[in-house]
């Protein structure tokens, strides 16, 4: 891996074509040795966008979806609701050897997908994330302001900030905790908790249940599922 940039998704064509020509410089990458891309994507317009731009640099894409070769079963009646995101993930999470298991995802939403030990994508859920939380609130309650997340929690708030803050993280690990127990129960064995996410390591932090943390989860994913469909 040779590093990660984040771009905005709402972003147009020209702009994006000059982001990508930035980071091709950036780690000096030469486009003529680039085998091919992926995209995994659940915003259609930036993937469509994202996908025009690569083919005008004469790129192949290969594209992260339920059709595709995989290294789990997705036993739900309609496959093609599952998101890339999540079929990177669980890709990933299976290629550890960790089942059963629950992927949590912190993202904007926030997902948790179930798969038991015979590589079965059972369930997912999904819940607003601590950011959109955040947001939510600010914008729906009058008094409360934007806050940022920080990382340090008070068992007593007593300032509105902290009280937000406190309240968002905190329900997001018992979340994580409480899903968890849950599936323990329904599959009458422990499941590993598996967390990704640009808010994960904040959150795990508040967990009680032990965690396993792989903030490049998808990455993995995506390359692994990548190469699976390369032979």
């Amino acid at each position: 891996l040779n590093g990660i940039e984040r771009i905005k998704t709402d972003i147009d064509k020209d702009k994006l074509s000059l982001e990508i020509g930035k980071i091709l410089e950036k780690y000096d990458i030469n486009k003529s040795k680039i085998e091919s891309t992926a995209i995994c994507s659940v915003v259609p317009k930036t993937e469509q966008i994202l996908a025009e731009v690569l083919k005008d640099l004469k790129l192949d894409i290969f594209y992260i979806r339920a059709d595709i070769k995989l290294n789990f079963n997705i036993d739900i009646p309609n496959p093609d609701i599952v998101g890339a995101d999540l079929i990177a993930g669980c890709a990933a999470g299976v290629d550890m050897g960790k089942l059963p298991c629950i992927i949590f995802d912190v993202g904007t939403a926030m997902t948790a997908c179930v798969l038991d030990e015979n590589r079965n994508f059972r369930t997912c859920f999904i819940t607003p994330g601590p950011k959109l939380s955040f947001h939510t609130l600010a914008k729906n309650c009058f008094l409360l302001p934007q806050i940022d997340l920080g990382e340090k929690l008070s068992d007593f708030p007593n300032n509105t900030e902290d009280c937000m803050r406190s309240g968002v993280i905190l329900s997001a690990a018992y979340f994580i905790d409480g899903l968890s127990d849950r599936f323990d129960e329904i599959f009458s064995k422990k499941v590993h908790t598996i967390v990704t996410g640009g808010l994960s390591s904040i959150i795990i932090n508040q967990c009680k249940r032990e965690t396993i943390l792989k903030e490049e989860l998808l990455l993995d994913g995506i390359y692994l599922l990548f190469i699976l469909n390369s032979k």
